[in-house]
C-alpha cells in the first residue's frame, strides 16, 4: 500500500526528467529489446544530437494553447509551481528545491486527489433520486444510505439505538456480567459462556477481543476447487498494540480512556450512582489486562512478518484440545448462524496463527491467573468502543437526549492481509463539501464498495472508449516497468540462476488490475451481489446502518462456505480511492481509477512526468512481490518460498542492511524512539526498490 507524501511525486518527476542513472536505464532498454518486441528502443550507443562537452540541453518548444496536451501541462506546471521552492539552491538541497513550498501551496498530493474524487462522487450523489431510476439497485441503495445518512447522522434517536444493541447483547448472554457498570452482575469465565458471548458479539456487532477471526485465501492450497479460503483464529484484538506498549506505553493515559469509557457507557445506558473509586480500580484491571494481551499473549509484529510459522491448520476438535477456555463450537456456530447460515462441527477446519499463545492464554483462563471480573469487563468495555459510544464530553453536555453524538462503527468485513487504508474523516476538508457530505461520501465507499466503484466508473469513464484507454495507457506504463525490474532481476550477482527463474514466474504471472473490476459493470451481476442486502429508500438511516453492517459480515465470511478457489483478479478495495496495493496471496497489483488521474497521472503528461508520479508507485508496489513478506510467495500466490538457501542468506543481508539503515533515523529527537527499521523494512525495501 501507498503512503507517499506529496511533494515525492515531484521530486521524483524531477529526477525522472533531469536523465538519472542512464547507465542502468541503458541496461535495461537493451533487455527490455530483447525481451519484449512490443517496445522499441533506440540505440543507445548511436550518436546524439547534442555535444556534451557543451552541456547544453536542447530548449523544448513551448506548445500552443490549441494542443490537446495544453491543459494538462499548464496544470501541472501550475502544481509544480506551488510546490518547489526556488529560493533554496538544489545543490545544496534538492527536496527543499523541489518541494518546500509544497505546505504554503496545494498540500499533499493525496489531498489533491482525495478531495477531486470526493467532488466527483459528490456531483453524482447530490443529484435527485429520480436520476438513479434506471441504475441497477444497488447503485440506488447506496444513494437512499448516502441520503439516510445526511439527516440520519444528527438522529436524537442515536443514542437509544446504541443502548438497545448493548442491552441486546448483554441479554443473550447474562452470565457475561460488567460490573464496572452494574455492581451485582456475576462474572464468569466458563467455556460456553466465553464461547457464546464472543460469539454474539462478532456475529451481531462485528467486534473481536480475547481472539482474533478473519478470512483470507488458503495460503498453501489457494486454488482449490472446491475452496480456496481458509478461517483464521489469530491472537488477541487488543485496544492498543504491542508496539504501543514497547515504545510509547502511558498506563495513566491508558487508565484514564477507560474510565472514561466506562462512564460514557453510564451514560448512555442511564446508570447513576456510579462509584468512581470502583471504576478506577476496575479500570486498571482491564489496562493491564490489555497489556498482558499485547505482550505476553501476542506476537510482535516484526516475527509475524513470517508467514509460514502462522499457517497451522487445526479441526475445531483439535482447537478445543489446545485451547479449550472457549467452547469454540459455540462459538463459531454463534458467530455463523446470523451472518451465513452455517452451523460446524468438530471437523470444521481453521487456521491457528499463534498456536503457543492461545493455549497459554487458555491455561491462566482457566487457572484463575486472569480475573472473571477483569475479563468480563475487558468484553463490554471493548464493546463500547466498537457499538456507537458517544463521545463523553458531549454526552455531558448533552446527557438530556444525546442526539447528534453518533460515532459510526467501520465497516467488519477486513481480511487479515496488506489492504488498502483511507479514512476520509481524517483529512482536512479544504473544497466545496461539507464535513458531512465527506462523511456520508466515505461511509458511502466503505459499505458498498462495489455499487460506490459502479457509480464512480459511469461518471467518469462514461463510453467504452474512455474505459479501454485508461487501462491501455495505464498498462503500458507498468508493462515497461516490469521488463525494467525483470532486467534488474537478471543482474543481482547474488541470486542464483534458479532463483532468478522463480522471481521471472513472479512476474510472469503478476495480476494487474487497472481503474476497476468488469462484473461491475453488469447489472445483474452487480445486483446478485448485493441480493442479501434488503435496504429500501424509506429505512431509516440506523437501520441502514444494522443491515449493512449485517451485508458486511456476510462478505466476510461467505468464502469459507461458497467453495470456489480463489479468484487472483480480486481488486480488495473500492475504485474511488488514492491508493494502489499490491496482494502477495494473490500475487496481483491493482491500480484503481482513484489513483490514475493528476496529479499522478495523465495521458497527456510528458513521459518523465507519468513514469516519476505513476510510476514510482507502481514500482513501490511491484517491488512489494520482492520484499521480506512478497519473497514467501510464489508467482500464484501460494505461501512457498522460491529461493534457495544461499540466496535466501544474501537477500536477508541485503534486507538488514535496510533495517538497519532505517533504524537510525529518529525523527522525534533525542530521548524519543527511532524508526523500527524491522517492522517498516517492507515498506523500505519498496520505497528504494520503486
Amino acid at each position: 500500500v501507498i503512503q507517499i507524501v506529496g511533494g515525492i511525486v515531484v521530486l521524483l518527476a524531477i529526477l525522472g526528467s533531469l536523465g538519472v542513472g542512464i547507465a542502468s536505464l541503458i541496461t535495461i532498454l537493451n533487455v527490455q529489446t530483447k525481451q519484449n518486441a512490443q517496445f522499441s528502443t533506440p540505440d543507445p550507443t548511436a550518436p546524439t544530437t547534442t555535444d556534451p562537452t557543451k552541456n547544453s540541453i536542447p530548449i523544448a518548444k513551448p506548445i500552443p494553447d490549441n494542443d490537446p496536451r495544453y491543459g494538462a501541462y499548464k496544470g501541472m506546471s501550475d502544481l509544480l509551481r506551488t510546490w518547489m521552492n526556488k529560493t533554496v539552491d538544489p545543490c545544496d538541497d534538492f527536496y527543499a528545491f523541489t518541494c518546500g513550498a509544497g505546505q504554503k501551496g496545494q498540500g499533499m498530493s493525496f489531498d489533491v486527489s482525495d478531495d477531486a474524487i470526493t467532488e466527483s462522487m459528490l456531483s453524482q450523489l447530490r443529484k435527485a433520486p429520480a436520476y438513479f431510476d434506471n441504475d441497477p439497485l444497488p447503485v440506488r441503495q447506496m444513494k437512499w444510505f448516502y441520503d439516510a445518512c445526511l439527516t440520519g447522522a444528527d438522529d436524537k434517536t442515536n443514542a437509544d439505538h446504541a443502548a438497545k444493541i448493548f442491552n441486546d447483547l448483554k441479554k443473550k448472554n447474562p452470565k457475561i456480567g460488567f460490573p464496572a457498570l452494574y455492581p451485582k452482575d456475576t462474572t464468569s469465565v466458563k467455556p460456553d459462556e466465553l464461547g457464546g458471548f464472543l460469539g454474539d458479539a462478532l456475529g451481531t456487532i462485528g467486534f473481536t477481543s480475547l481472539v482474533d477471526v478473519g478470512v483470507d485465501t488458503d495460503w498453501k492450497d489457494p486454488h482449490n476447487p472446491k475452496g480456496g479460503f481458509a478461517l483464521l483464529v489469530d491472537q488477541p484484538a487488543t485496544m492498543y498494540q504491542s508496539t504501543y506498549y514497547s515504545k510509547v506505553y502511558d498506563f495513566d493515559s491508558v487508565v484514564s480512556s477507560i474510565v472514561d469509557t466506562i462512564n460514557a457507557g453510564a451514560l448512555l445506558l442511564g446508570v447513576t450512582d456510579v462509584d468512581q473509586k470502583q471504576v478506577l480500580a476496575d479500570a486498571k484491571d482491564v489496562a493491564n489486562l490489555d497489556y498482558w494481551l499485547a505482550t505476553n499473549y501476542s506476537t510482535d509484529d516484526t516475527t509475524r512478518r513470517q508467514y509460514a510459522r502462522s499457517y497451522n491448520p487445526y479441526s475445531v476438535d483439535g482447537l478445543q484440545k489446545t485451547a479449550p477456555f472457549i467452547d469454540w463450537t459455540t462459538f463459531f456456530n454463534r458467530a455463523f448462524q446470523p451472518t451465513i447460515g452455517k452451523t460446524v462441527d468438530g471437523s470444521f477446519r481453521t487456521v491457528v496463527m499463534e498456536v503457543d499463545n492461545l493455549a497459554i492464554l487458555s491455561a491462566d483462563v482457566i487457572s484463575g491467573a486472569i480475573s472473571s471480573r477483569a475479563i468480563n469487563n475487558y468484553l463490554y468495555i471493548i464493546a463500547l468502543n466498537q457499538n456507537y459510544l458517544p463521545d463523553l464530553d458531549t454526552l455531558r453536555k448533552k446527557s438530556a437526549h444525546l442526539q447528534g453524538v453518533l460515532r459510526e462503527k467501520r465497516p467488519i468485513n477486513k481480511k487479515i492481509r496488506r489492504v488498502p487504508k483511507h479514512d476520509p474523516l481524517e483529512r482536512a476538508i479544504i473544497k466545496e463539501f461539507t464535513k458531512i457530505e465527506s462523511h456520508c461520501q466515505g461511509l458511502s465507499n466503505n459499505f458498498l464498495t462495489w455499487a460506490s466503484t459502479r457509480l464512480y466508473v459511469d461518471a467518469n469513464y462514461p463510453s467504452p472508449k474512455d474505459k479501454q484507454t485508461v487501462r491501455d495507457q495505464t498498462n503500458s506504463i507498468i508493462r515497461s516497468i516490469l521488463v525494467a525490474m525483470r532486467a534488474q532481476i537478471d543482474i543481482l550477482d547474488w541470486m542464483s540462476p534458479a532463483s532468478k527463474r522463480g522471481a521471472y514466474q513472479k512476474i510472469d504471472n503478476l495480476v494487474v488490475n487497472i481503474a476497476f473490476p468488469d462484473w461491475v459493470l453488469d447489472d445483474q451481476r452487480l445486483t446478485d451481489y448485493y441480493k442479501k442486502l434488503s435496504t429500501k429508500q424509506d429505512t431509516t438511516y440506523l437501520d441502514q446502518i444494522d443491515q449493512l453492517n449485517a451485508f458486511g459480515l456476510y462478505e466476510a465470511f461467505s468464502p469459507i462456505v461458497n467453495g470456489v478457489p480463489a479468484d487472483r483478479t480480486d481488486f480488495s478495495g473500492p475504485s474511488a480511492i488514492t491508493n494502489a496495493w499490491y496482494q502477495p496471496e494473490l500475487n496481483s497489483i491493482t491500480f484503481p481509477g482513484g489513483i490514475l488521474h493528476a496529479p499522478f497521472y495523465d495521458y497527456n503528461y510528458p513521459a518523465a512526468m507519468n513514469y516519476g508520479g505513476l510510476g514510482v508507485i507502481a514500482g513501490h508496489e511491484l517491488t512489494h512481490g520482492f520484499d521480506d513478506e512478497g519473497v514467501q510467495w510464489e508467482g500464484t500466490g501460494i505461501l512457498n518460498s522460491w529461493m534457495d538457501d544461499n540466496s535466501t542468506k544474501s537477500f536477508t543481508k541485503m534486507a538488514q542492511c535496510v533495517v538497519d539503515e532505517y533504524s537510525h533515523f529518529c525523527p522525534l529527537g533525542a530521548g524519543q524512539p527511532c524508526v523500527d527499521g524491522a517492522q517498516t523494512q517492507g515498506e523500505n525495501i519498496a520505497d528504494n526498490g520503486g
